[in-house]
This record gives C-alpha cells, structure tokens and sequence, in this order.
C-alpha cells in the first residue's frame, strides 16, 4: 500500500472523444483496448480504494442525516416535555 514511507507513482491519461458517430471505423480501436487493459491492470487497487472511501463516505452522510431526523424528534419531545412543566 502506498503512504508517506513508500510511495507509489501513478499516472492518468485522459483522453476526450469527439463527436464521432457509433458508426465510424477507428484505426486504432485496438491500440486503444490494450491500453484500457493495461489502464485496468494499473488502476485497479486505486480504484477499489476511491470505491471504498465512496461508500464510507456514503455511509457517513446516511448516518449524519439519521442523526439529524433523531435530533430533530428529541427537539420536537424536548419542548413538550418544557411546555408541560410550566404549565404544572
């Protein structure tokens, strides 16, 4: 794994495609599957680790927003429990 006492290099090439219709022949289709191979290859831990911190981070913003519908209710039960005592 990579960190601070052993790094790791890693490099992204991002590459736009035109407006070429699904029809057109490309020269290089090939050429460019082998390279989404070797992408694949290259990438796939950090890809499993970017998947990982997406579904913690999910995971988090699920629970905070449970947490604030709680917060909410004891507000809510909170106020009627104040609004009873003053009237005693």
């Amino acid at each position: 794994a990579a960190g601070e006492k052993n790094p790791m290099r890693f490099g992204l090439r991002v590459e736009e495609d035109g407006d070429e219709s699904a029809d057109s022949v490309d020269e290089n289709a090939f050429g460019r599957q082998e390279q989404k191979a070797d992408l694949n290859k290259h990438l796939t831990h950090m890809e499993k680790e970017v998947i990982k911190a997406k579904k913690a981070l999910k995971a988090i913003i699920h629970e905070a927003e449970y947490l604030e519908s709680k917060d909410g209710l004891f507000h809510k039960e909170n106020l009627k429990m104040h609004s009873a005592a003053l009237y005693w």
